[in-house]
């Protein structure tokens, strides 16, 4: 394992070598990541080690998640492309797995950065001064970066027998698509968010104007995390019947921090559960928040009488102490039923 001098002056001075080890640092992650590929579950006590030398000698988090993600890509675009290239039937589950083996190494690396955090703060505070010159020449390890996306699709006429040669077409010819259970999905390799999203575009325009598309980044936070949320976005723009587009998480930002907000998070679902829970006032909820308030367009969809929306809206007044009635009440229902979707 690497050394550092513990006079701070001398490691100082060492940042060039300090420079030199960089490309060792990084084949040494990559190794890790591909041996944990290999045996199909995280090297649990080769990550620790290499993590408790890390954290000693002032590696940084994030600088590390940001490594182990770019090296657990490259494997993953590599696997993707020899599945596509075989030709093996069952590319969606072992495309799956993977998906979920890297979220296990990334979990691995970070759970054993926090082990060794509270020994490492122990010598910081005791005048250890072997973090500062890896502080200094820790950065990005050079692995060559693969931007992933996650994309989920939805639509009354959806046409699932197209669906993977127009993935495979205009997006990407090695995409993970899995098409078995639920909503389809993809894994695909895109240059870039802007590019991202004109791909979106042109699929939405082979599959039919009345397709919606949702599209999240692959990030070092985890692998599963974007196509839970880009599943989200849709359930959330189908509710409040948004214009069928390419949605994003971005394009609802009070909902999604309400929601992964814990305290607001369980106020406003405990507030709104009885009335998810009760079918009439779910309904009519979902209708008026649809139509921006309207009780008159709200009751003509439910074919129900004008008389019995205001009923009923006064019960959901009564219930979570908003007025549907009321634009501050109307935002702070629609917030609500928004957080509660997200978090069904």
């Amino acid at each position: 394992m690497l050394q550092t001098s513990t006079d701070v002056y001398t490691a100082q001075e060492d940042v060039s070598r300090w420079e030199q080890h960089r490309e060792r640092l990084t084949s040494h992650m990559a190794s890790m990541c591909e041996r944990s590929f290999g045996s199909r579950r995280p090297l649990t006590s080769e990550i620790r080690s290499f993590c408790d030398w890390w954290q000693k000698n002032g590696g940084d988090l994030d600088v590390l998640l940001d490594g182990v993600h770019k090296a657990t890509s490259s494997i993953i675009r590599r696997r993707m492309i020899d599945a596509s290239r075989s030709g093996v039937h069952d590319r969606p589950a072992r495309g799956m797995a993977d998906v979920l083996l890297a979220d296990d190494i990334a979990a691995t690396f970070h759970e054993a950065c926090a082990r060794e955090r509270q020994s490492t703060s122990y010598e910081t505070r005791h005048g250890s001064h072997r973090g500062a010159a890896s502080q200094m020449a820790f950065t990005s390890p050079a692995v060559h970066q693969v931007v992933f996306y996650a994309i989920s699709v939805d639509g009354p006429d959806l046409d699932r027998s197209r669906l993977s040669s127009v993935i495979e077409q205009l997006a990407d010819p090695a995409a993970m698509i899995d098409l078995f259970e639920g909503r389809p999905r993809a894994l695909v390799a895109v240059d870039g968010e802007t590019c991202s999203v004109n791909m979106c575009e042109r699929m939405r325009a082979a599959l039919g104007p009345l397709t919606r598309i949702s599209v999240e980044p692959i990030t070092p936070k985890g692998w599963f995390r974007p196509f839970r949320d880009s599943d989200r976005v849709l359930n959330l723009a189908l509710a409040l019947n948004v214009e069928p587009k390419v949605h994003r998480a971005a394009d609802f930002p009070i909902e999604f921090a309400a929601a992964r907000t814990i305290v607001v998070r369980e106020h406003l679902v405990a507030a709104l559960e009885p009335v998810m829970s009760k079918d009439n006032l779910r309904s009519t909820l979902l209708a008026l928040v649809r139509f921006g308030g309207n009780r008159t367009r709200a009751a003509e969809d439910l074919r129900i009488h004008r008389s019995t929306i205001d009923y009923r809206l006064d019960r959901i007044k009564a219930i979570t102490g908003y007025s549907p009635l009321t634009l501050a009440g109307l935002n702070m229902l629609s917030t609500a039923l928004a957080v509660y979707i997200l978090t069904a």
